[in-house]
């Protein structure tokens, strides 16, 4: 993804272990998405939205049972996600935010 930060297609981007500031905040048509209400080790209860760590292992993140992720990308629900791509098919990367 780093490599088409710049370029003009539309881009949507799963946001885990980082934060917008810290990733793609200078990225170019770029929506990012990300889990609101993560309760994990790195995050505690959810008091930082990140943990801005790079795991190789799951030491200090919690992994979610059914599908082997790490719980903040498993979080980040598919209802949501939908409307995101159709409007990047069109041209446009959306601004997202997460739904209350």
């Amino acid at each position: 993804m780093s490599a088409a930060a710049f370029y003009p297609m539309p881009k949507v981007l799963f946001l885990s272990h980082s934060t917008i500031e810290n990733l793609s905040r200078d990225w170019i048509n770029c929506a990012n998405m990300w889990a609101p209400k993560t309760h994990c080790p790195g995050r505690g209860n959810n008091e930082v939205l990140a943990c801005h760590k790079m795991l190789p292992t799951f030491e200090g993140c919690r992994r979610h049972e059914k599908y082997g992720t790490a719980q903040c990308v498993a979080e980040i629900l598919p209802e949501w996600t939908w409307d995101v791509p159709q409007t990047c098919m069109r041209g446009q990367a959306p601004k997202w935010t997460p739904p209350e």
